[in-house]
C-alpha cells in the first residue's frame, strides 16, 4: 500500500473509474454491457493494481454498498476479481450495531426530556436511497442538541455507559476556555463498545463548523420530519436542511468523497427547481452544487444551476483530496503552505463575520490544545491565542 501510494497515477486512474461507474451506472442507469467494460478496466490497467488498493479507495469514498447495491457496478467489480457483497456485509452489519446504539440515546433523551435532531447517516441514507443499507455506514452516529442541553445530555450518556476523553470535556467547561472551545467548534465526541466494536457518537451544538445557511436548532427542530426505526418515531431535518447541511459537510471536507457528491444529486430530486435555485444563492451550496455535477454530470443539477461554470481552482482542490489517502488533510506533518492554503480556502467558504472569526481560530488554535498550552505555561487565553498568532505570523513571512 505504502508502496503504490507514491505512484500518483494509481489513485487518479481509480478515482476516474469510480466516476465512470457513478455517471454511466447510477446517473444514466445504463445496462451492463461486458465488452464496454473490459474496455474501461483495460483502459485504466485496474488488472494491474491490487484488489486491497482498490477496496481501499472504495472504502475512504464510502462507495462500498453503493456499488455493491447495484448489480451492473457488482458485475464490473467482478470483471476485476473483486466481489462487493462480501465487504456489503460488513458494512450491514456496523448499521446495524450503530442502530443498536441509536435506539438506546433515544431512549435516554426522551427520558430526560431533551430535544434532539439525527443528522446524517441512517436518515440521509433513507432520504437517498429509502433504505437504512443502502448508503453504507457512516463512521459515527451524528446528533444535533441546543447548547443548554450539552452538559445535561453528556451527563444521561456517561451514567448509561457512554465515555468521553479527557480532551472533549474542554467543551463542558464554564469558564472562558470552555465559552472559546463551544464557539470556535460544533461538537464533542463519545463512544460506547458494543459487540467487540466502539461506536462513536458526535453530540452537535451547531449543525456545522459554518453556520449559514443552515437554521438555528430550533427553527430546523420545528420543520423537521419524523423517520419510524422499529418503534421509535424519531427527528431529522427536512430535505432542505438535509441538502443545506450536506453541502457544508463536503465543503469542509474538500468534497474529498464521492458519496457526498452523489448523496447531493440524489437529495436534488426531492427539491423543487425555485427551491433550489434559491439555495443556489449561498457560495457554499453553490459551490458543492457544482462540484457534484462535475462528477455525476447529472441532467437535474445542470437544470437547476443558473451558471454551470465553476473556477478551475476548485475542481483542481477537490481532485487532489479525492485521490490522497484518507485523513492526510489532518496530518501534523503536512506543509505550512498547504495548511494557510486551507485556512484561506475555509474562510472562503464563510459568508458572515460570526463564521469568518470562529473558523479562523479553530485553525490557529484548536480547542484540543488550548489546556495543553494553558498547563504549560500557565497564560490566559487571551495569551496563548496572541502568542499563537505572532508564532503563525512569523512562519508565515519566513515561507512566503
Amino acid at each position: 500500500m505504502k508502496r503504490l501510494s507514491r505512484n500518483k497515477d494509481i489513485p487518479y486512474k481509480i478515482n476516474i473509474f469510480f466516476i465512470s461507474l457513478i455517471r454511466f451506472y447510477l446517473i444514466n442507469n445504463n445496462n451492463f454491457i461486458e465488452t464496454d467494460n473490459n474496455k474501461l478496466i483495460k483502459k485504466y490497467q485496474l488488472k494491474k493494481i491490487p484488489k486491497d488498493f482498490i477496496i481501499y479507495y472504495a472504502k475512504k469514498h464510502k462507495l462500498i454498498s453503493i456499488f455493491g447495491n447495484n448489480k451492473n457496478i457488482s458485475e464490473v467489480f467482478k470483471l476485476i476479481g473483486i466481489n462487493l457483497k462480501e465487504y456489503c456485509r460488513e458494512e450491514y452489519y456496523k448499521t446495524f450495531l450503530q442502530l443498536k446504539i441509536l435506539l438506546k440515546i433515544d431512549n435516554i433523551f426522551k427520558e430526560n426530556h431533551i430535544k434532539y435532531l439525527l443528522i446524517k447517516g441512517i436518515p440521509l441514507s433513507m432520504q437517498t436511497t429509502n433504505s437504512l443499507f443502502k448508503r453504507g455506514n457512516n463512521y459515527d452516529i451524528d446528533i444535533w442538541i441546543e447548547e443548554k442541553d450539552l452538559e445535561k445530555s453528556v451527563k444521561n450518556l456517561i451514567n448509561s455507559g457512554f465515555k468521553i476523553s479527557q480532551n472533549n470535556k474542554i467543551f463542558l467547561l464554564k469558564n472562558n476556555i470552555g465559552k472559546y472551545s463551544r464557539f470556535s467548534k460544533n461538537e464533542l465526541s463519545m463512544s460506547m463498545q458494543t459487540n467487540n466494536e466502539i461506536i462513536y457518537i458526535d453530540l452537535h451544538w451547531r449543525g456545522s463548523l459554518i453556520r449559514y445557511p443552515l437554521p438555528n436548532f430550533k427553527t430546523a427542530y420545528e420543520s423537521s420530519t419524523e423517520i419510524k426505526l422499529k418503534d421509535h418515531k424519531i427527528n431529522t431535518l427536512n430535505n432542505k436542511h438535509t441538502f443545506i447541511l450536506l453541502c457544508m459537510h463536503s465543503a469542509i471536507d474538500n468534497w474529498m468523497c464521492l458519496r457526498d457528491l452523489v448523496d447531493l444529486q440524489r437529495l436534488t430530486q426531492n427539491l423543487k427547481r425555485n427551491e433550489l435555485q434559491k439555495l443556489n444563492r449561498s457560495k457554499i451550496v453553490n459551490k458543492s452544487c457544482k462540484i457534484s455535477y462535475w462528477v455525476t454530470k447529472d441532467s437535474c443539477l445542470e437544470n437547476n444551476l443558473q451558471n454551470k461554470s465553476i473556477k478551475k481552482i476548485f475542481i483542481k482542490y477537490s481532485s487532489i483530496n479525492q485521490i490522497i489517502a484518507w485523513r492526510t488533510y489532518g496530518s501534523r506533518n503536512r506543509a505550512f503552505n498547504e495548511k494557510i492554503k486551507l485556512i484561506f480556502f475555509r474562510l472562503s467558504l464563510c459568508e458572515k463575520p460570526k463564521d469568518l472569526i470562529s473558523n479562523f481560530l479553530y485553525f490557529i488554535l484548536p480547542p484540543e490544545n488550548i489546556l495543553k498550552e494553558a498547563n504549560r505555561s500557565n497564560l490566559s487565553l487571551k495569551m496563548i491565542i496572541r502568542n499563537r498568532l505572532t508564532n503563525i505570523f512569523a512562519r508565515f513571512n519566513k515561507t512566503f
